[in-house]
């Protein structure tokens, strides 16, 4: 009987993800977790064939099938380094949620300046934060600057040895977000900096900013990087919108689509990939990397983008 309460409770989550998907809090916070949740159902199949538990397995068998619905495609999407992306003009982008109450600065901001990044979004970037930055160094190295700073997670800048060109503060559910263009060997490249509320702290917010996210992006000039801490992992529906809006996403470019960035250790959690970095099919995906991140829930990611036109 047990065992079929968890069935039970798998197949209910299951149904979830394909009737109401990311429609509430709970399902929303389910799906993010759709690698993990339905781990249990391998086992019971399993054991239901080995007992020849038939009625069992096959209830088992049509979960596990759909996880590897879910879960088989975004190991499909790993991109080749051609001859021409290897020859074209490269930049290196990092993104890094400093965590707005983390008062050991110095640690993180060293791994950024470490990171040899040509342009640094940074999420969670209060006044206390932007002086620490304007202490460590980085402005030296990343004299372009747009940033909106803030008291609460909401802040957030752009540091960039490149000149940052057309830069525009928007608004998503009450956070900024920030556009710009680079230019790498003279080729245009546009960059869109995103973090918004996680949806555990207000749906409602967190949807509209989605929203709010989504037509930005959208209305950007392509070629187009839209990077940053999405609160919102692979099997979320907002991560297959920005899909749908022509654009890949780096990690699974590279052929990295299990990487995690949260929670970095803070939390008795199974980890989530929550940090994104979406690009055209004209911007290659070379390589993407995890820092450490000292004293932030979120580990940043570094991703070297070839900008072929």
């Amino acid at each position: 009987m047990p065992v079929w309460v968890i069935v039970a409770m798998l197949l209910a989550l299951a149904a979830g993800h394909v009737i109401a998907y990311d429609r509430s809090r709970a399902v929303m916070l389910a799906d993010a977790y759709t690698l993990w949740v339905f781990l249990p159902a391998y086992v019971v199949l399993v054991a239901a064939l080995c007992f020849r538990t038939w009625s069992l397995a096959l209830v088992a068998a049509v979960i596990v099938a759909a996880h590897l619905a879910w879960v088989v495609p975004t190991t499909l999407h790993t991109v080749t380094v051609t001859a021409a992306a290897r020859e074209a003009p490269h930049v290196r982008v990092a993104s890094a949620n400093l965590r707005y109450d983390n008062t050991d600065h110095g640690p993180l901001l060293a791994e950024l300046g470490a990171s040899h990044a040509d342009i640094i979004v940074v999420e969670e970037v209060t006044p206390a934060w932007w002086r620490a930055i304007r202490s460590s160094g980085l402005l030296a190295s990343h004299p372009d600057t747009a940033k909106a700073l803030r008291d609460d997670p909401g802040g957030m800048a752009i540091l960039s040895r490149l000149p940052l060109e057309d830069v525009v503060v928007h608004r998503a559910g009450g956070w900024p977000i920030i556009t710009a263009t680079v230019h790498v060997a003279g080729r245009a490249l546009h960059l869109g900096g995103v973090h918004l509320v996680a949806p555990l702290e207000t749906f409602a917010r967190n949807q509209r900013a989605q929203r709010a996210i989504t037509s930005i992006a959208a209305s950007m000039p392509r070629p187009r990087l839209v990077i940053g801490d999405f609160n919102a992992s692979p099997y979320n529906r907002w991560f297959d919108q920005m899909l749908g809006l022509g654009l890949r996403d780096a990690h699974q470019a590279v052929g990295r689509p299990f990487a995690t960035t949260w929670p970095n250790g803070m939390h008795r959690l199974p980890p989530l990939l929550l940090d994104h970095a979406f690009v055209d099919r004209s911007v290659v995906p070379v390589a993407v990397r995890e820092g450490r991140g000292r004293g932030s829930d979120h580990r940043p990611i570094v991703v070297d983008l070839a900008v072929e036109r």
